[in-house]
């Protein structure tokens, strides 16, 4: 007697499961990569920012001590300190292009 089984590696619908598992698997790592940059791009967008408002910070500390030692009165200090006299008269030099 013999028996008759068909092959069931023929199945076409079987191929396409596989197909879609392995695609899925594909998808689900593609998209946790892709979570992963966002998240070490917006960590990365954090820090540069605090290091904006450091700069910001030290950036208006530096015009504080520019704005004082320019101030009228400082650099009339200053000059005395130095030795500087005021000329009454001064002759200035233009330069010809």
């Amino acid at each position: 007697m013999t028996i008759i089984q068909p092959n069931q590696n023929k199945n076409p619908l079987r191929k396409l499961n596989v197909f879609l598992v392995v695609a899925l698997f594909v998808c689900v790592g593609i998209s946790i990569g892709l979570c992963s940059k966002a998240e070490s791009f917006r960590y990365e967008a954090q820090k540069l920012e605090k290091e904006i408002d450091q700069a910001k910070l030290a950036n208006a500390e530096l015009k504080g001590k520019i704005m004082t030692a320019v101030d009228a009165e400082n650099l009339d200090l200053m000059a005395s300190e130095k030795g500087l006299v005021e000329d009454k008269n001064p002759q200035w030099v233009f330069a010809l292009y």
